[in-house]
């Protein structure tokens, strides 16, 4: 795991970025921390996605690929010069660890079967637990496993919702470890009590201009809508709502249908379900998906039932929003934030709270969003996908300039 330790000068914050090795029991360090001997405070973040599959993942490949009783950590061999593979969450989504020669993207909908599959052959995808249960325990082991570890700060990345860990978020914060909470929900919405800080996003504001991108369109005449969801994750039911009243405000005579298909179904349902409503409805000229990662299952869908409809989307998934710029595209609008940017806002609300300093208000600690359209999408590319990168420099000045504690 990596861990950023903080050391203060005059006038100066340093932040380094190394692998922390865990200590062994019943080595020097341990016998000192009994002995009541305090070592120097160190942020640790941990990315809690997934982490009891991926471990057990690990263990089983290790069985599998070293010697009999061989059960050292691949990650600690070289704990100066390598670095352990992290998983991706990505609004929900779960990815396993990506090998080296992988080049996902490619075939977004092929690289997730695959990778069902190799879950499957794995024995990690046991019908007689729910995928939703299993996420939940997995959160909740990585939460357990902070605590456990004195850890001083822990980051809950994109919609992880801490009223589904409130056991372990009133134990953090009995322990004093900040947790805050990242992307979590959308500007309108209060803060969480739960954690010390959190970033929001303009997930709603998304909808409405898909809406109104969805409307000019069809130029002045009315349409029928589908908006797909998935509320496990705290922004997706205000999305769907926006989209409801914003056709309702606009477009009375326009008739806006809702399914909900939860993340782990997105592979196995998705296409299913999209194209029984487009070949009941043929009116349906607009789907609007809450997470643009739906989108690999959604076009199959439109393009199967030979309807004139295109999706609007939130999410700015790198495999997903130059999909714009190709031949017979049907993607209208997908609008996000910039995935470094949010990731430095998270970290700045992180160091605050850790630093005994109040939290910026969640409506304003938001990266800021940006609409993309097949007019703009060549935009789109690395290494700042169109937002620049001048907020690199702000945020380690303004680290640097923070007073010594």
């Amino acid at each position: 795991m990596i861990a950023p330790s903080t050391r203060t000068t005059t006038g100066r914050l340093h932040v380094s970025l190394h692998p922390t090795p865990t200590p062994a029991h019943g080595s020097a360090s341990s016998r000192d921390d009994r002995a009541g001997r305090r070592r120097p405070r160190r942020l640790r973040i941990e990315r809690l996605v997934g982490l009891e599959q991926w471990r057990q993942r690990r263990l089983g490949r290790r069985s599998r690929d070293s010697p009999a009783g061989d059960h050292r950590r691949p990650e600690a061999a070289d704990v100066h010069g390598s670095r352990p593979r992290l998983r991706r969450l990505r609004s929900g989504r779960q990815e396993d660890p990506v090998d080296a020669g992988e080049q996902p993207g490619q075939d977004l909908r092929r690289d997730l079967a695959q990778r069902r599959r190799h879950r499957q052959e794995r024995g990690d995808d046991r019908k007689h637990v729910l995928p939703e249960q299993r996420r939940a325990a997995s959160l909740a082991a990585g939460q357990d496993l902070a605590i456990n570890q004195h850890y001083d700060g822990v980051a809950l990345v994109c919609g992880i919702d801490p009223a589904a860990l409130a056991p372990q978020m009133q134990a953090a914060k009995a322990a004093g470890i900040k947790v805050i909470d990242v992307h979590l929900a959308d500007v309108s919405k209060p803060a969480s009590a739960l954690i010390a800080g959190q970033t929001d996003g303009e997930f709603n504001r998304a909808m409405r201009l898909g809406v109104a991108s969805a409307l000019v369109r069809a130029k002045g005449k009315a349409i029928d809508s589908l908006v797909i969801t998935s509320n496990e994750n705290p922004p997706s039911a205000g999305m769907g709502a926006t989209v409801q009243s914003e056709f309702a405000k606009y477009c009375t005579a326009c008739k806006v249908e809702s399914i909900n298909v939860s993340i782990p179904d997105w592979s196995t349902k998705m296409t299913g379900a999209v194209t029984s409503a487009l070949v009941r409805n043929p009116d349906i000229k607009a789907v609007f998906t809450v997470y643009d990662a739906q989108t690999p299952f959604v076009l199959p869908a439109i393009k199967s039932s030979h309807r004139d409809a295109m999706t609007y989307g939130f999410g700015l998934t790198p495999e997903v929003a130059p999909l714009m710029a190709q031949p017979g595209n049907l993607i209208g609008t997908d609008m996000g934030p910039n995935d470094r940017w949010m990731s430095y806002t998270a970290s700045d609300q992180l160091f605050r709270v850790m630093a005994g300093q109040p939290p910026i208000e969640a409506s304003k600690a938001v990266a800021p969003y940006r609409l993309f359209t097949p007019d703009n999408v060549s935009e789109f590319v690395q290494p700042t996908f169109g937002f620049g990168d001048s907020f690199i420099a702000g945020f380690r000045a303004l680290w640097q300039k923070a007073p010594a504690s």
